[in-house]
């Protein structure tokens, strides 16, 4: 660990509210840092970040060098036994790596989690998201998944949704064999994974299944096109931050612009699609009768204001919604545990969700 211990249990104090455009959002200031600045652990890993991407100048390398350059390095944090299991789960588009984490003592019918990785949708892997859900299995005392789902171009949509899908499906008729209550089932994911969480949770709710009894949705990317979202603005401006820092922005911004969000869908929907499609753009969906949803955003992220629309329209839909916004961190910090004291905070609010639904 590379932070204070009781950095961390600050920031589970709660927060200012803030009201954003009729959403109450709880914001959890950086817990050693100043306002309007970035978390000086965050700060040198952006820096790290930014300076790699500035040498990289010319072509973009192709997707197989970008993808070893995904995830990173990360903290077990747990202090408890925790045990792994490895299945495989059959789905109608192909046979999905899963891997289950649970705790060695406690009790013996427990609450799950189905965690989706992120990456793009074309990159990131479970191993990265493995420390974090190792943690959350202990501190809910819960089987926590880690699904391994089919990456673009290789498995362009609809093969992840349905995937990560049907492994809900799957896990909920034999959860008795792995120690589950099948009516406690929560889905997580964060950027990538979360819009198949997001996904998911509409495809639960409109095959009539409502297996999910709460998604959490990390810095979600919900929409392929800004333009076309009613009542959605892309509003740069609202990014507060430093003069001396704000050089940085732009590329931690970069994420959900036009730019990015064609790359992004030229990956995953290969222009077959229409990206209005609510299973691909969840922000386009109804969003009556879905499970309740805990929003877990970065200050300093491009999808954050995707983030905050998309609770707006759940809270709009009689949907039970609690949206976390953490200062000074970007996109991607949740993969940064052990080092980012935020990403142990949020992994801790994500096991007191389990414990209520």
């Amino acid at each position: 660990m590379e932070y204070d211990p009781k950095l961390a249990k600050k920031l589970l104090e709660s927060g200012e509210i803030l009201n954003v455009k009729g959403v109450a959002v709880e914001q959890k200031a950086v817990p050693d840092g100043a306002a309007c600045c970035m978390d000086p652990r965050q700060l040198r890993l952006e820096l790290t970040i930014q300076r790699e991407n500035a040498d990289r100048k010319g072509s973009p390398p192709p997707l197989s060098v970008i993808r070893e350059h995904m995830g990173g390095f990360n903290y077990n944090l747990n202090r408890k036994e925790v045990y792994t299991r490895y299945i495989e789960v059959p789905t109608s588009v192909g046979t999905v790596p899963v891997w289950g984490y649970y705790p060695r003592h406690g009790r013996k019918i427990r609450p799950s989690l189905i965690y989706v990785h992120g990456g793009a949708f074309f990159g990131g892997t479970p191993f990265t998201a493995e420390n974090p859900c190792r943690l959350i299995a202990e501190k809910a005392d819960a089987v926590v998944w880690n699904v391994d789902y089919g990456l673009a171009p290789e498995h362009p949509y609809p093969i992840p949704c349905t995937q990560v899908y049907e492994v809900i499906c799957w896990l909920h008729d034999h959860g008795s064999d792995y120690g589950m209550d099948s009516e406690r089932i929560a889905i997580a994911g964060d950027s990538a994974g979360g819009n198949l969480c997001a996904v998911a949770a509409q495809m639960d709710r409109d095959k009539g299944t409502y297996y999910v009894k709460a998604q959490v949705l990390l810095y979600a990317k919900l929409t392929f096109t800004n333009q076309e979202l009613p009542g959605y603005a892309r509003d740069e401006s609202v990014y507060e931050i430093v003069d001396e820092q704000r050089g940085l922005l732009p590329g931690m911004l970069r994420i959900g612009s036009d730019d990015a969000n064609k790359g992004d869908a030229d990956v995953y929907i290969q222009g077959k699609y229409d990206l209005k499609t609510p299973y691909i753009s969840p922000a386009f969906g109804n969003c009556e009768g879905l499970p309740r949803a805990l929003f877990i955003l970065a200050e300093y992220d491009g999808l954050r204001l995707e983030g905050e629309y998309y609770a707006r329209k759940l809270q709009s839909a009689g949907v039970p919604i609690r949206v976390l916004r953490y200062c000074g961190v970007c996109h991607g910090f949740f993969d940064a545990l052990g080092i980012l004291p935020q990403s142990e905070a949020a992994a801790c609010e994500i096991a007191s969700l389990l414990n209520e639904i």
